[in-house]
């Protein structure tokens, strides 16, 4: 083997990937109930929404996270220990405070199809409020670009209960007579 040569060739891809706001797509594949059943958006009065009664438990959402930019990148340049999906709530008069998160933070995975499985309590351990929620994505880039996306249509949750006695606490009636007399 003393005359045999043998030659490597490597190959280095350098890929520069600067900071930009619009690098990320992140599109909504669905949300689903508890059961796995795909929820259908309900349209009334002008508004689009996901009607759940009395809690969030089990609610989830799919979507898919790509380099919009540059599709052969995939997902490289995303710094998925800053990046997150958190839910949002409006507030009495139905304006949406995108800085408000009312969840905990759910870590995105590095695939392309991302799932994230709802809880029945915000960031605090309280249970959810009657209300209107969204999902909001944050995308950080490793270069120091972010991007955030708000997902589908609200989910309008009422949790509320009727009280424990329901009934007539009280009745009374009332029985007046009137009486003429007509011999003058």
């Amino acid at each position: 083997l003393k005359d045999n040569h043998f030659s490597v060739t490597e190959g280095v891809t350098i890929a520069n990937a600067p900071a930009k706001n619009d690098v990320h797509s992140v599109e909504l594949g669905g949300v689903y109930a508890a059961n796995g059943t795909e929820m259908a958006a309900v349209t009334a009065n002008g508004y689009t929404y996901y009607e759940v009664s009395k809690t969030l438990t089990g609610i989830r959402y799919q979507f898919t996270l790509n380099n919009a930019l540059m599709p052969e990148w995939e997902r490289m340049n995303v710094d998925f220990a800053n990046s997150y999906a958190v839910l949002l709530k409006t507030d009495s008069n139905g304006a949406l405070d995108t800085a408000e998160e009312i969840s905990e933070r759910y870590s995105l995975g590095s695939s392309s199809s991302q799932s994230i499985l709802l809880s029945d309590k915000d960031k605090n351990g309280n249970i959810y409020e009657t209300g209107a929620y969204i999902l909001k994505v944050f995308v950080a880039q490793k270069d120091g670009g972010t991007q955030e996306f708000i997902l589908g249509e609200y989910i309008l949750l009422d949790n509320s209960v009727l009280p424990e006695i329901f009934g007539v606490r009280e009745y009374s009636r009332t029985v007046a007579a009137t009486y003429q007399d007509s011999y003058n």
